[in-house]
């Protein structure tokens, strides 16, 4: 029986140990490399390309949300405008966060904290902003099938993307 518990402990010291030096690994690429890291989230895999990424999107939401090729040029520039800013506020957040270092003190936490509170208004009320310009583009019921295929697209392209490029899916 102690021969057993010696066992079991030895495997599990070991296990804690290359799983702690796995997290090292990970946050020193991130940190030697950031900007290969905060493009692909790793180093090993190629990026997405923006451009053909937001027109396949474009063309499966014109496709599944039935819009003429009329009702897609005077709604896209807009939509593309309203989810370019989404994303600059979400890598405005990023960089506040990577800024981030041990040896902050309160202050500048909190000062942190507060731009942070300040991005997540201002990008919560861009859907004030946005959406009253898109349903003058299209009709509210042409924006709202966009609102419920745009999310289901986009994760199907990820999806192939990720499939495409070797990212191991959860559970396989």
């Amino acid at each position: 029986m102690n021969k057993i518990t010696i066992i079991l402990l030895f495997v599990l010291a070991i296990s804690t140990g290359a799983i702690a030096q796995n997290n090292i690994r990970s946050e020193q690429t991130r940190r030697n490399c950031p900007e290969t890291y905060m493009r692909t989230g790793s180093p090993n895999r190629p990026r997405i390309n923006k451009e053909q990424f937001r027109q396949r999107v474009q063309e499966l939401i014109v496709k599944e949300a039935g819009l003429s090729q009329k009702e897609a040029d005077a709604f896209f520039p807009i939509f593309h405008e309203y989810k370019d800013r989404q994303r600059q506020i979400h890598e405005s957040i990023d960089r506040i966060k990577n800024a981030a270092t041990e040896e902050d003190n309160e202050t500048v936490c909190k000062e942190r904290i507060m731009k942070i509170a300040g991005l997540n208004a201002e990008f919560a009320s861009l859907d004030n902003i946005y959406y009253p310009k898109l349903i003058k583009a299209v009709s509210a019921k042409k924006f709202f099938k966009v609102l419920c295929v745009e999310d289901r697209v986009a994760r199907r392209i990820l999806h192939n993307y990720n499939q495409k490029h070797g990212k191991k899916q959860a559970g396989k």
